[in-house]
């Protein structure tokens, strides 16, 4: 605030009152001044100035009313109600006094649109009848008598949502394309497309209204979520977004790699799966004839059960046992297996499927080697038991063993010349049953070493020059060690049937053998405890020898003494006995 005067040589006073008559500040200038600045005023308030003047004695003065501007309002915000076609204006305060505000709205051209004026008391201000999505400019004017100050700021209504999103199955499973159409009135600028659970997906932009999802994992629910756009386009420009739609999509379930199933009886079967990778909660299982595809049973599964087993169905009778994958109400296609209800014996392998040299290691007694459980087709039944069949033989004919059971043990071999082949102890089979196995399962036997997978240790004592084999096993088999410099020719003969549920065994067992294996020729016997007997036998031998060499070299060097002293020739004649009385006669 400042004040003029006239110049004078005479000192003047210059004071500053409130209109209430309070003194707020004083100075004394030179009379040569003519202007005079007071601050730290309050804004918006109105003041009395007094110029005062003296010269001799004398004074005089004049005074005059004036006010400060008013502040400004701070935290100007313009922001959508919720609403589409409103704007609320709302602010704070500012420091001082004023005594009301005008808030004015302009448009995108600078054109006014609404003009309100309010008490020194409010703080906000709702604009309506406004178009979704549109830029405003709002200005509130801050007043305090006829002094103002203004502030402005931008804000945007709330564009309109989208409209009809609709869903259609891409090329693939893994793909949907959505599509919308826009808003039905007002500005907007494109889409905001968003989903849950945050999977990393593929968005591909074909046009402003449709979208190519890709990447969606089988079986899940996704949430997807579309907004409007409107601003953003330009920095520093105010963006609203619409009020979301949303469709929640599940993608289909991925179906079964395979279903494996086999018979367990004339009137039973049992199938098995590996699930899939896919969100699922549950498996739908269907049992039908094969010839007229009469529906037989239909079951529902829970998502942890991989294997079913049909009852009560017909013997010899062919089924069709279809699996379907279902996730929230959607299935995947089916997977199918047809099979016989009947137990029989297991498809021989090829000639191509037997042991080998290869896998196999020899020593002087036993012979290690490895099969594989894809070996027997468990078509006719799951295969239950194994036995080993060992042959003596030298032959490379392609042959398979002689269909009789049982065979000869490891004892009526090993005692008897005329047995040249010989079967070892059932061994149950832990091949899996489920269809997705590694193909690779591999089973070990070492032949010969005693081992209790076929039949334990055979013990032996001897009985009047004879071997008399004992053991412990069950089934009256053992596994003894086999001959040294021995061919032999192996098979793996596989049962369907074999033992009941008390563990005796059928009349006729079902069972299956591979091609005998070319000759396996085990080693000589280890060389070392013949070659450290004949070295102790050499040793004595020379020993003897050196100590009759020394004696007979003695013998001859005394002869020859008493031939060359005739007293000791005399003396030993004497020393003789006569003959009557040596031989015991008068």
């Amino acid at each position: 605030m400042s004040a003029n005067h006239r110049e004078d040589t005479s000192e003047t006073r210059k004071d500053h009152h409130q209109v209430s008559g309070v003194l707020v500040d004083m100075q004394k200038v030179d009379p040569a001044a003519n202007r005079c600045v007071f601050s730290t005023l309050t804004a918006g308030s109105l003041y009395r100035l007094e110029v005062a003047s003296w010269s001799r004695g004398m004074s005089s003065d004049s005074a005059l009313l004036a006010r400060t501007v008013p502040s400004s309002v701070w935290s100007l915000r313009v922001q959508s109600s919720g609403r589409t076609d409103e704007l609320t204006v709302s602010w704070q305060h500012g420091d001082g006094d004023r005594s009301g505000y005008q808030v004015v709205l302009y448009g995108a051209s600078g054109a006014t649109l609404g003009d309100q004026t309010l008490g020194a008391e409010h703080r906000t201000h709702l604009f309506s009848g406004l178009i979704p999505g549109r830029l405003y400019r709002a200005e509130v004017i801050t007043h305090s008598g006829e002094l103002t100050n203004s502030m402005s700021a931008l804000g945007r209504t709330t564009p309109e949502p989208p409209t009809h999103l609709s869903v259609k199955q891409g090329l693939t499973n893994d793909t949907l394309e959505l599509l919308w159409a826009g808003p039905a009135s007002g500005d907007y600028d494109g889409f905001s497309l968003q989903w849950t659970p945050p999977d990393y997906l593929s968005i591909t932009d074909i046009q402003s209204t449709r979208r190519i999802v890709g990447g969606m994992f089988p079986g899940r629910l996704y949430n997807f979520t579309l907004s409007t756009i409107s601003g953003g386009v330009a920095r520093g420009r105010a963006t609203a977004r619409s009020q979301p739609i949303q469709r929640g999509i599940r993608t289909s379930p991925s179906p079964l790699k395979a279903v494996h199933c086999f018979p367990l009886s004339s009137s039973s079967l049992s199938c098995s799966w590996s699930p899939p990778l896919s969100d699922f909660d549950s498996f739908e299982v269907e049992c039908r004839r094969h010839g007229d595809g009469e529906l037989i049973a239909a079951l529902g599964m829970a998502g942890g059960v991989t294997t079913v087993t049909l009852d009560h169905l017909e013997a010899h009778c062919k089924y069709a046992v279809s699996v379907r994958v279902s996730s929230g109400g959607l299935s995947s296609s089916a997977a199918t297996h047809a099979t016989v209800t009947m137990i029989d014996c297991p498809p021989a392998p090829p000639p191509s499927v037997r042991v080998t040299e290869r896998s196999s290691k020899v020593t002087s007694s036993t012979i290690l080697f490895r099969f594989n459980c894809s070996w027997f087709s468990d078509v006719n039944g799951a295969v239950r038991y194994f036995t080993v069949i060992v042959a003596e033989s030298e032959t490379n004919e392609l042959l398979q063993p002689e269909k009789l059971h049982p065979l000869p043990s490891y004892r009526d071999y090993i005692s008897n010349a005329s047995v040249r082949a010989y079967q070892t102890a059932y061994f149950p089979s832990r091949c899996p049953q489920d269809p997705d196995a590694p193909a690779g399962q591999v089973v070990e036997v070492n032949l010969g070493a005693g081992g209790d997978r076929l039949g334990g240790a055979c013990s032996h004592y001897h009985d009047d020059n004879s071997d008399v084999y004992v053991t412990d096993s069950y089934g009256g088999f053992c596994d003894g060690p086999l001959k040294a410099k021995t061919s032999y020719r192996l098979s793996v003969r596989a049962f369907t049937r074999l033992f009941d549920e008390n563990h005796r065994e059928f009349p006729q067992p079902l069972f299956t053998d591979t091609y005998l294996s070319s000759p396996l020729r085990t080693h000589a016997e280890p060389l070392g405890g013949v070659v450290e007997g004949l070295s102790a036998g050499m040793f004595l031998i020379g020993m003897t020898v050196a100590v009759v060499s020394l004696l007979v070299y003695r013998q001859r060097l005394r002869k020859v003494a008493v031939q060359e002293n005739p007293v000791v020739r005399m003396s030993m004649w004497k020393e003789a006995p006569p003959s009557g009385i040596y031989l015991g006669v008068r």
